[in-house]
């Protein structure tokens, strides 16, 4: 990944997914990763940055278990800003399940299955399908209690 103030042409710049999930103390923790990258142009460094090759490398399977990355897109898709919220649709969908909006079955559960559905189905229809969230593995736990 390359963060706000990293250097595309430094390496020890750059952070790997499996360093984050590193951070974990035990090894049973369960660990979210969401990841809401643009690679779509907009302010600052992004359109600096816009007119190099830049690529989102696909998401690939984690081998650690109970891990689970949600991103905002895969591959070469932009991940679309959502000027009103000040923050992508990735971002403003993902808070909105998180507040219960993705407890589709109402058992005061939220599971990553929930939370995806939810958050695939608001990004995919507000981009017109250029932006597809991904969630790998695609396997369902429960994630958070809803009050």
């Amino acid at each position: 990944m390359l963060p706000y103030d990293g250097n595309p042409e430094l390496k020890s710049t750059l952070i790997g997914l499996e360093e984050i999930i590193q951070l974990s103390a035990n090894p049973n923790d369960t660990i979210l990763i969401f990841l809401d990258a643009c690679f779509s142009g907009g302010e600052g460094r992004t359109v600096q940055l816009a007119g190099r090759p830049i690529v989102a490398p696909e998401i690939k399977r984690i081998e650690k278990p109970n891990t689970f990355i949600f991103a905002a897109a895969e591959g070469n898709q932009p991940a679309k800003e959502f000027e009103k919220a000040r923050h992508g649709y990735f971002t403003y969908y993902t808070l909105l399940g998180l507040k219960g909006k993705a407890d589709i079955n109402r058992d005061g559960w939220l599971t990553t299955t929930e939370l995806y559905n939810f958050v695939k189905e608001n990004v995919a229809d507000k981009t017109n399908n250029l932006q597809i969230p991904v969630l790998r593995p695609e396997k369902e736990i429960r994630i958070v209690k809803i009050r």
